[in-house]
């Protein structure tokens, strides 16, 4: 799974970790997600309902809310995300930037 997620970002892609560094490139990508899901029984969920995107040609900004969610879909952390995206040469939606731990706005 974590090497699917890896893949929607950009070679050069960044993730802004919780602690507020960065992990630059699909390898250290990954392995903040691996931290984001350490325990197996949580899930990530988008709040579709609470995004907005602006798109400017091949860029994409969007914001959002998103989840961490258990089996049973107890919510136990929620953040507002903003992420960056651009399309690739074989026309894909990829993430430049997924800074995913802003506060939720008010």
């Amino acid at each position: 799974m974590l090497k699917k997620i890896a893949q929607f970002f950009d070679e050069k892609g960044i993730l802004v970790k919780q602690d507020g560094t960065l992990a630059k490139g699909r390898a250290e990508i990954k392995e903040g997600f691996r931290q984001i899901l350490a325990d197996d029984k949580m899930q990530i969920r988008s709040v579709p309902e609470s995004s907005t995107t602006v798109q400017n040609d091949d860029i994409i900004l969007r914001s959002g809310r998103w989840q961490l969610i258990d089996v049973d879909g107890k919510v136990h952390e929620e953040w507002f995300a903003s992420e960056v995206f651009r399309k690739d040469a074989q026309g894909k939606w990829v993430y430049l930037i997924d800074n995913p731990y802003n506060k939720l706005p008010n």
